[in-house]
């Protein structure tokens, strides 16, 4: 177990049998070290990809005068024998080799394999990425060429390195566990395991201080805060001069920037609090708003002992304040405070519920997935402090296993469960209880109201950050959304097919207890619950294949695989809709008969005392059943004149999913009434909060009207000098979208792009209101700048993940980025990375959106004009915020053209230009603008 060769290959494709290999790098490890490297192209007359020349940088000249791949395989194999075969996606490496091995009539590699993909999922749970050159950049593993045979291997090989001294460092019970899973389906990773079992028994120490171990479980020991409460004399002028040349911040930091608007706005924030008002600040980008309202902050829980709440939109801010701005404040003021992070309670593992997914390990059929999800939550379970899964890069089946493993209220035992004591939720929340300032996000918050303030800590003092998107959350909050993958995930949850479930599972141990009056309640189970539940499952399936049918008939007038209907009057009138209604009365029948059946099987256990955990598990069961029958009801019947009502289908492989949706119209008063009517104050801030000089749309987000005096308002600068930093430029001869077929539209903007791509040399995102319209400008312009080597990047084609695309084009520099929606605001792209960003439209919001169209209506009713109080002010803040990409630093410098005559010559147009800070703007022809950006940016 103490010799492995590392291997990397590139090649002319991906299929063994019919691609070539071009290069051959591998790396020879002995007893830890690295004891030997061989690398070689390989001849071939095969052709090799454009792209992948590209990618590799290995041309047809370079193999020329190559060695065959038999004299290749002459020097690789000596290294092969009686070592263990390491490659990062070993299935691929593995298979040429065999391929190869044959051809030249050798036997084939029968050593053990070890995949580094797969071993870094399993030991690298937190790492932000498993793709070689991204791994290796986090554990500072050079990699200078990736995508050459030689650099990837020994980067492989180091990474190998790193994953078994990390094996040998972990604690013996923790080994113990993953051999187990090992055994399940990777029996080769499972002997290298064993292996480090023996030595450290061998060898073994009773005490490891790091871990504690619980029900077989290695936990990170870790001490809780317990935070003294000192006695604080509040000093006036300390704080008064904290942002002053004479302040603790400048003082400490000799990189300090004065920015009066900071200052400013953290005077505001103490008055407000001083006051016991509430107060909406809008803060231009680069203001330093986080500080501005933290040291208010911090001084005044301080000075009143009282709690003060800070509730965030994104994760980035939330872990910017707790890893970055906290401790800042931390070292620099003359007194302690404690600050925590709660999310909402899904976020957090639930260690009952995991060790019982261990425990069943050998009586299911893991998939090579399965134990890899498996193996990787049980080393972050081993590594984590907080068990919050924020931390953990999860795959895409590792997120379903979530679901079954995450904390939740239902199922919870409290006191009564073996693990209390080390429960992740219950920790967050005790620091949660003892904190000065808590650090969460607008969902929990909302959850908190709707819980009756059961969830966090009381408090009276609030700030809520990134509050343009207050409204939104909220919406979603308070209402709904079912679709067919939750329904799909709800029933296996509880019978898949015969062999898991949690009913599968329950009526299997009451069978094998031997206990008959258990039997009678397996019977129940299998006899009617099961059945029942098969019953729902198909019943479903045709309710949602009836319900697709009907809106894609119904439906004429969108984009053919997506679809969106509004639950109106004249929809429920058609007589397919009564179909589907017939349907949806006998699943809720069903659902019903379900319920009742657990609640009957609920009362014979506690009948029986069988033991807490199990009958907390039925009764979690049994709501969530009542609430899922609840909420398809309503949704069903559209009954709710607050509420909009809408059905979303698209088409996927051909068949049509569908998602149903429900949304209060208006959640302003819902908010006035149980957040800033029960709060001392409130502090509201973000970038974008006025329209057109005016709070007054902002204000009503929130459930006041214009000359309400509760809230007060300010509006303070950004600190950059756009007229210097900035330009924004506006084509005159880009075509009306209105009265130019689409397909031209799209022509004449994709060459404009490109005209500005090339002469910035990529450097460019692009912001679109349509992913349809951004497909088609991706196709032209890939094809238009081929031959000027840069890159399109595009959302939702190379890349759903916004972070991973944003990534891509810093590091690569000729390169354009085309986004949608989450592309407008949260990306952040300083310095010289980003030099153009383009504005395809103005982002309105689509007329016929269903909570929009029921805006409207609400609007006219009141005789007001919705474009203009609704469509227009939504259109600016969202632009404001696509502006904002732009300037992140004061060196920052470049230009906006925005490609949308209508911001100059509409007469709402001047509501988007005044919204803007003091920046220059040209309207000029197209080519005279170019000719002006290249000059300004040079």
């Amino acid at each position: 177990m103490n010799r492995y060769i590392v291997v990397d290959l590139e090649t002319t494709g991906n299929r063994p049998d019919i691609d070539k290999i071009i290069q051959v790098g591998a790396v020879l490890i002995e007893d830890h070290e690295i004891k030997d490297v061989f690398s070689s192209f390989v001849y071939t007359d095969r052709e090799i990809p454009p792209f992948l020349q590209e990618l590799t940088g290995i041309t047809p000249e370079k193999l020329k005068d190559a060695p065959t791949i038999e004299e290749v395989m002459l020097k690789l194999l000596p290294m092969l024998e009686g070592s263990i075969f390491v490659a990062h996606n070993a299935v691929f490496d593995i298979a040429f080799i065999q391929n190869t091995l044959e051809d030249l009539g050798y036997m084939p590699f029968s050593g053990l394999i070890i995949d580094t993909l797969q071993l870094s999922r399993i030991l690298l749970p937190m790492a932000q990425s498993y793709k070689l050159e991204l791994i290796a950049d986090e554990l500072e593993i050079s990699l200078d060429r990736p995508h050459r045979a030689d650099e990837d291997s020994m980067a492989t090989a180091k990474l190998l390195l790193q994953l078994l001294a990390q094996l040998n460092e972990m604690p013996l019970v923790y080994l113990q566990r993953l051999h187990q899973l090992a055994q399940s389906n990777n029996q080769d990773l499972s002997f290298i395991i064993e292996d480090i079992i023996a030595k450290k028994l061998n060898n073994y120490q009773e005490n490891d201080d790091r871990f504690m171990i619980i029900n077989q479980l290695a936990l990170l020991m870790t001490e809780e805060e317990y935070q003294e409460n000192q006695e604080y004399e509040f000093d006036q002028i300390q704080f008064e001069s904290m942002f002053d040349e004479n302040g603790l911040l400048f003082n400490n930091f000799p990189n300090f920037e004065l920015r009066p608007a900071q200052k400013g706005m953290s005077n505001e924030v103490w008055n407000a609090f001083l006051d016991q008002t509430h107060l909406m600040v809008e803060a231009g980008t680069g203001t330093g708003k986080s500080l501005a309202y933290l040291i208010p902050s911090v001084f005044w829980t301080k000075q009143q002992n009282e709690k003060i709440v800070i509730a965030t939109h994104t994760i980035n801010l939330q872990e910017q304040l707790f890893q970055r701005d906290i401790p800042l404040l931390k070292k620099i003021l003359p007194f302690d405070f404690s600050a925590t992070i709660l999310k909402g309670r899904s976020n957090y593992l639930c260690l009952r519920k995991f060790e019982q997914h261990l425990m069943q390990v050998n009586q299911i059929n893991l998939s090579i997935d399965g134990m890899t999800d498996l193996g990787q939550v049980l080393t972050w379970v081993t590594l984590t402090k907080t068990g919050d899964v924020e931390e953990i890069n999860l795959s895409q089946t590792g997120r379903s296993l979530w679901n079954e493993i995450s904390s939740d209220p239902d199922s919870c035992l409290n006191h009564m469960c073996p693990w209390f004591r080390s429960c992740f939720y219950h920790r967050a929340r005790q620091r949660a209880q003892t904190a000065d300032l808590i650090i969460t996000n607008h969902s929990l918050l909302l959850t908190n109201l709707k819980a009756d303030n059961r969830i966090l800590p009381g408090f009276n003092y609030l700030v809520i950050d990134e509050a343009h998107q207050f409204e939104e959350v909220a919406t979603k909050h308070l209402g709904f959304e079912l679709n067919q993958y939750q329904f799909s995930y709800f029933i296996q949850k509880y019978y898949k097919d015969g062999k898991t479930g949690f009913l599968v599972k329950a009526m299997n141990d009451f069978y094998q207890s031997q206990d008959p009056d258990q039997f009678v309640i397996a019977n129940k189970i299998k006899n009617n619950v099961i059945p029942l539940i098969s019953k729902v499952e198909s019943n479903i399936q045709d309710y949602f294949n009836l319900l697709g049918e009907f809106v894609d008939q119904f439906v004429k007038n969108q984009d053919s695989n997506r679809k969106t209907l509004r639950i109106v009057e004249r929809v429920k009138q058609r007589k397919e809709w009564e179909k589907i209604q017939e349907q949806a009365e006998n699943i809720i029948i069903d659902l019903t008969e379900w319920a009742n059946l657990m609640e009957d099987i609920i009362q014979q256990l506690r009948n029986l005392e069988v033991e807490e955990s199990l009958l907390v598990d039925f009764t979690g069961y049994l709501k969530e059943i009542r609430e899922v029958s609840l909420t398809f009801s309503e949704w069903n019947h559209a009954n709710d004149l607050n509420m909009v009502f809408w059905v979303e289908t698209v088409i996927k492989r051909k068949k049509i999913f569908s998602y149903l949706f429900a949304a209060p119209i208006e959640v302003g008063s819902f908010v006035k009434e149980f957040l800033f009517d029960k709060l001392d104050s409130v502090i509201l801030t973000s970038a974008t909060l006025s329209v057109n000089g005016s709070f007054n749309y902002a204000s009503n987000w929130f459930g006041f009207d214009s000359k309400d005096e509760e809230l007060r308002k300010i509006k303070l600068p950004s600190p950059f000098n756009y007229k210097e930093q900035a330009l924004v430029c506006i084509p005159k001869d880009i075509p009306n979208i209105q009265e130019v077929s689409e397909e031209r539209y799209i022509e004449h903007l994709a060459k404009n792009i490109a005209d500005i791509a090339i002469s910035l040399n990529g450097r460019t995102l692009v912001l679109f209101t349509s992913h349809q319209m951004l497909q088609k400008t991706y196709d032209l312009l890939k094809i238009i700048l081929e031959p000027y080597q840069i890159k399109v990047l595009g959302h939702g084609i190379d890349s759903n993940s916004r972070s991973k695309l944003t990534k891509r084009f810093i590091s690569d520099k000729q390169t354009i980025l085309l986004g949608t929606n989450s592309f407008w605001e949260g990306v952040d792209v300083p310095g010289e990375s980003l030099s153009a960003l383009v504005i395809v439209r103005l982002p309105f919001t689509p007329p016929n959106h269903p909570i929009h169209e029921a805006k409207t209506e609400r609007l006219r009713a009141k005789r007001k004009n919705p474009f203009m109080e609704l469509s227009v002010p939504q259109a600016v803040v969202r632009f404001k915020q696509g502006f904002g990409r732009l300037i992140r630093t004061q060196k920052d410098k470049g230009v906006v053209i925005v490609f949308d005559k209508r911001i100059v010559e509409s007469r709402y147009g001047k509501a988007f230009i005044n919204s803007l800070p003091d920046v220059d703007i040209k309207y000029q022809q197209f080519t005279k603008l170019l000719q002006n950006i290249n000059d300004w940016i040079n």
